[in-house]
């Protein structure tokens, strides 16, 4: 996930460059906090393209911002202060719009894009923008294509010295080091991501106490009384020692040196031990919607809106208020997309009240957490009664309808009925047509011939496939011996990746484009038999390493409904008869 990896808070505080619109604290000795007088700004990631950064705005909020406080953020000037090899061919999409809020009001994070932040939470960017020496903010962030969020933050100190403000590096290092404890942390150990940001909050808030006070830092003892206070955290060895190391690091920070510090972390971050799988809906933006994770399920989407309260579901045939509130901790059983069910521990609960529209058999409440493919989800009852475990649903969008590449039998014969009828109709019609004609020409044999015109050829493709059904962050997948197993195809950057391609790694620029219909044979990623499809969406891929060899895909809709892309037969093991016969790869839920 190189592409991406540190493009998203670059971008969601970059926006401080052009003014100073955060408290900053100067490196110098004697230095106090300063507050500056913030004005709402934008910050934009270079590589979006005008439809992509109007799409980004609308989702920010954004649309009013003037173009003097916007920035925009590109590769190099990442690299040139994170030394992380990130360069002009690094795609930075993520954006954000920085607001001020009142005195004491602390730093908030909105993510309003969840479905495009891959690894870091809002709680993790409020925790290590504390670090930075921001101050009653609102930050919300958005991304139209899969960032991982790892390690920008530190971009911000560098756009703030670009500006002539002078930073503290070592908050540099020590915010950057917060974010990669919580994910290490999650990985290794049965610990939450609220936890692990609670115990990251309490040391800061110690050591903040210490330093402010003139006495001494002692990381083990810091430590070890935070865990004194949290006897249900457990941690291993491995991660006593990196927050013994954090408690060190942070001390030597500027900000370490002000009491007004821990009133920022107390108002920003919650420390309640209470409800460690709670999620703050909040913090993802003012309207959110889910869709099934399996791809079917009833109702087909259910919004959430946290500006009047209120659940929507089936596109608004449906809608009831709802109260969130945080739980003693649960655990309920979730459906998986094979059939079987797990376990998962919930703290938030969304109250579904009386509907005020609709509503027949979708009552009960609703359940939110974060999944195991961090994804932020909703568990609601089977509506259908069919089972008593839950049901998932993930941030996404219903996709516009597309037209199948492939039609059963049935489908054949009713297309048939239709074009039969079709052309009775156009043959009267025709017949009516020639006697006006032979009026007409009755008439006009004085006139003069006009010369022919012709207009742009528009091209008729009922096979092209909706866009919208091709994730952001597309995998698509084929078993077999001698092929890639996997096709990886940002959309948002056009980018496809292969590994195994060939004995090693292809990285491409696509182009996607539309044609007239064209029939291609496939072998069936499912019974390997032989079929032929229509298709009308094609994908150029050249090599981004200056190979001469350009790779021709197509994209088309399955009989089940799936997106299936056509890739040449990268094995090359069949007869000269089927040396036109492509490869179909099916894209993964």
């Amino acid at each position: 996930m190189k592409l991406r990896k540190n493009a998203l808070l670059v971008c969601a505080m970059g926006s401080l460059v052009a003014a100073p619109v955060i408290s900053v604290v100067i490196n110098q000795p004697t230095a106090n906090a300063v507050q500056t007088q913030l004005q709402p700004m934008m910050s934009l990631g270079a590589s979006l393209n005008a439809q992509q950064a109007e799409q980004t705005k609308a989702l920010l909020g954004a649309n009013q911002v003037a173009v003097a406080k916007t920035l925009y953020i590109d590769g190099p000037t990442i690299n040139r202060y994170l030394n992380d090899g990130s360069n002009a061919s690094t795609g930075v999409f993520s954006s954000a719009l920085i607001q001020p809020l009142p005195a004491g009001s602390g730093v908030q994070v909105q993510v309003v894009t969840p479905q495009n932040i891959l690894l870091v939470k809002p709680t993790t960017y409020q925790n290590a923008a504390i670090t930075s020496g921001a101050k009653d903010v609102l930050i919300k962030i958005a991304t139209v294509t899969p960032v991982t969020g790892e390690g920008a933050l530190t971009g911000v100190y560098a756009l703030l010295e670009q500006a002539g403000v002078k930073v503290d590096k070592q908050a540099i290092l020590v915010a950057e080091k917060e974010i990669k404890i919580v994910e290490e942390a999650k990985k290794s150990t049965e610990i939450t991501e609220n936890q692990i940001n609670k115990l990251i909050a309490e040391v800061k808030t110690e050591v903040t106490n210490l330093v402010s006070s003139g006495n001494a830092v002692d990381g083990n003892e810091v430590v070890k009384k935070v865990l004194a206070n949290n006897p249900s955290i457990k941690l291993p060895q491995s991660t006593f020692e990196v927050l013994k190391k954090l408690a060190l690091d942070y001390a030597r920070t500027e900000v370490a040196k002000h009491t007004d510090t821990v009133k920022q972390i107390e108002k920003s971050i919650d420390l309640s031990e209470k409800y460690p799988y709670a999620v703050d809906l909040k913090q993802f933006g003012d309207n959110i919607n889910f869709v099934p994770k399996s791809g079917n399920g009833h109702p087909a989407d259910i919004n959430v809106s946290m500006t009047d309260s209120k659940l929507s579901y089936n596109r608004g045939e449906s809608v009831a208020p709802f109260k969130m509130e945080n739980i003693k901790t649960q655990t309920i059983d979730v459906l998986n997309a094979d059939g079987t069910s797990r376990p998962v521990k919930v703290n938030t609960v969304l109250r579904v009240a009386n509907f005020e529209k609709g509503g027949e058999n979708l009552a009960g409440d609703i359940y939110v957490y974060v999944n195991l493919d961090n994804q932020l989800a909703l568990a609601t009852p089977d509506y259908t009664g069919g089972t008593a475990a839950y049901q998932e649903y993930i941030v996404g969008q219903l996709p516009a309808p597309a037209a199948p590449a492939e039609t059963t039998e049935m489908d054949t014969q009713a297309a048939e009925t239709t074009q039969a009828e079709e052309t009775t109709e156009a043959a009267t019609q025709a017949e009516e047509t020639t006697e006006a004609a032979t009026e007409a020409e009755e008439t006009t044999e004085a006139m003069t011939a006009a010369p022919e015109t012709t207009a742009e050829e528009k091209i008729d493709a009922p096979y092209a496939v909706d866009m919208n059904l091709v994730h952001d962050q597309a995998f698509f997948k084929l078993e077999g011996m001698n092929i890639p197993k996997e096709i990886e195809f940002y959309k948002g950057i056009s980018t496809m990746i292969m590994n195994n391609y060939y004995g090693g790694k292809f990285e491409g620029n696509t182009k996607v484009k539309t044609i007239p219909t064209k029939e291609i044979r496939v072998f069936s990623a499912d019974t390997k038999d032989v079929r032929t499809v229509s298709v009308n969406t094609m994908i150029e891929i050249e090599p981004k390493d200056g190979g001469v060899e350009k790779l021709t895909m197509y994209l088309f809709v399955n009989k089940d409904n799936k997106v299936s892309l056509a890739t040449p037969n990268f094995a090359g093991n069949v007869t000269d008869d089927q040396k036109d016969v492509m490869l179909e790869y099916i894209q993964a839920d």
